[in-house]
């Protein structure tokens, strides 16, 4: 049977028993997002847990071929409702021709990837969480609160946080506003971030801004021992990065993510039209910076200190 057909009869009409389909990107027994979505299930509706069928379907993460194959096995069980954990799982699910509807997260901006047409209300017959980190601004403007004195800031990131994503667009006017001179420079691996932080012009900024970005993550501790060297103040995106010696953090709260997943399904398994329920976004954030000077780094202003939710002494 071709998967059009497949996807467009009454396969996903809802059975009398949901059933909960989940691309994974991990196996089964040792995939930790699929164990955590299944623990909050369970905590806050363990009657849709215990009867509803909850299958797993492995793809690579990134793998669009392994993605397409899982979402097929999926959708020929017929479930409920198909649960896609990552953006790349969730466009490719919404390239299908399917009515089954599926509830997604991911850090992709659900609009410019297609996904659906509004974080509001849609015709599309999906749901789910946007992690996309849109607070650049807001950390430009505490790095110029902690540092009062800093024109000229340089932001260490990957092309794609730059360009697919708009980082580098959502800068431009926070930092006029906030009277700022703002240079972005691009690094792909560990090799270019030591390129890109051992030249001469890295020695001419006031201060540093790290975005959330792939490059941010895997050469964390590279990127902050430049910083160390250079010693001027940087602002990061996350807690982990300051409790590894980074001076300060504004980081988005996503502990709910799990929580969220499991209540949209619900929701659906229950009947509710996924395209009416807005798509959620985080809302609690944490400023956490370091008071002590380890990071090399000048000491942020006694008043900023004040308004962060965790300091390192």
């Amino acid at each position: 049977m071709g998967l059009a057909m497949l996807m467009s009869a009454d396969s996903c009409q809802t059975p009398a028993s949901p059933s909960i389909a989940y691309i994974g990107s991990w196996p089964e027994a040792s995939d930790p997002v699929y164990k955590r979505f299944t623990a909050a299930l369970s905590r806050r509706h363990p009657e849709l847990s215990v009867k509803a069928s909850i299958r797993h379907h492995q793809a690579d993460a990134g793998n669009i071929v392994a993605i397409d194959k899982a979402l097929k096995a999926a959708l020929e069980g017929r479930p409920t409702v198909v649960v896609t954990p990552t953006g790349q799982s969730a466009m490719r699910a919404a390239k299908l021709p399917s009515p089954t509807p599926f509830v997604f997260s991911g850090y992709t901006d659900p609009v410019a990837a297609g996904i659906r047409d509004s974080l509001q209300f849609s015709a599309s017959a999906n749901t789910g969480v946007s992690l996309l980190d849109v607070v650049d601004g807001k950390r430009l403007e505490i790095l110029k609160d902690a540092f009062p004195h800093i024109r000229r800031v340089a932001v260490l990131a990957d092309r794609s946080w730059a360009e697919k994503n708009g980082g580098s667009a959502r800068l431009t006017q926070p930092a006029h506003l906030l009277g700022l001179e703002v240079t972005v420079f691009l690094a792909e691996s560990k090799v270019e971030l030591d390129q890109q932080l051992a030249a001469p012009v890295a020695t001419g900024y006031d201060a540093w801004y790290i975005p959330p970005s792939y490059i941010a993550y895997v050469a964390e501790p590279e990127i902050i021992d430049h910083l160390r060297r250079l010693k001027v103040p940087a602002m990061h995106s996350t807690a982990r990065e300051v409790r590894a010696g980074a001076l300060m953090a504004y980081e988005q709260d996503t502990s709910f993510v799990m929580d969220a997943l499991a209540d949209l399904v619900a929701r659906v398994c229950d009947g509710e039209r996924p395209g009416g329920i807005p798509v959620e976004r985080p809302h609690r954030f944490t400023l956490i910076l370091r008071a002590n000077g380890d990071s090399g780094s000048p000491r942020p202003d006694a008043a900023v200190i004040r308004r962060a939710d965790i300091v390192i002494r």
